[in-house]
């Protein structure tokens, strides 16, 4: 049974999805209910993460046309419709990357004509901040803000201020901004969550252990 799901594409809210793998279940826990998946749909999740990435490609999929974003759009709502409720999950510690943006901006990796490298660190001793890391060789830049959860699916952010670094040069100077992030999946190692602008993010969880100290 197994081995015939997993060679089809079955969509979240389409039939096969709905019969074959039946709908995520509920199950009760001490924060309320969570979404519980059988083995057939973990593994086409993350086919559909995977396509998000692949799709992507190295640069946030700001170089990509109007009809690969296009694409990309549908496998985003697709893994957003298989989470009947999007969990709260503890950031403090972790270490992400941006895998994928609609915003023309420096959040997205773009500085004018440049695309870059984004990374997304919550301080395992800064509760309640974190930092954006824009990298693009010789320039790159880190934005510090103050994060609240005001629901499971709802983060109220503040920024705080911003640092550009050029070669040995750096600035500081601050950065008053407000907005928030409407959570629309979550997991171990994957978010996607839409700003207050209306942009898409998609965050893949990077792996510390690999990481240069």
């Amino acid at each position: 049974m197994l081995s015939s799901l997993s060679n089809q594409k079955l969509l979240p809210g389409s039939n096969a999805w709905d019969r074959r793998t039946q709908r995520p279940q509920r199950k009760a826990s001490a924060r309320g209910s969570r979404t519980v998946y059988s083995q057939a749909q973990l593994s086409q999740i993350a086919d559909l993460k995977r396509q998000i990435v692949q799709k992507a490609g190295p640069k946030n999929g700001l170089d990509r046309s109007a009809s690969v974003k296009q694409e990309i759009g549908g496998l985003i709502k697709a893994v957003e419709g298989t989470q009947q409720k999007v969990p709260r999950s503890n950031l403090q510690g972790t270490h992400w990357h941006l895998a994928y943006s609609t915003s023309p901006g420096s959040s997205g990796g773009k500085l004018g004509p440049f695309i870059g490298w984004v990374e997304q660190e919550f301080p395992a001793d800064q509760p309640g901040k974190y930092i954006n890391k824009l990298d693009l060789g010789l320039l790159k830049a880190k934005l510090l803000a103050e994060y609240e959860y005001v629901a499971d699916n709802k983060i109220n952010v503040k920024f705080v201020d911003i640092t550009f670094f050029l070669g040995p040069f750096q600035l500081n100077r601050p950065f008053s901004n407000s907005g928030y992030w409407d959570l629309r999946y979550t997991d171990k190692d994957f978010r996607i969550l839409y700003t207050n602008l209306g942009n898409v993010f998609v965050m893949e969880k990077m792996d510390t252990s690999k990481m240069d100290a």
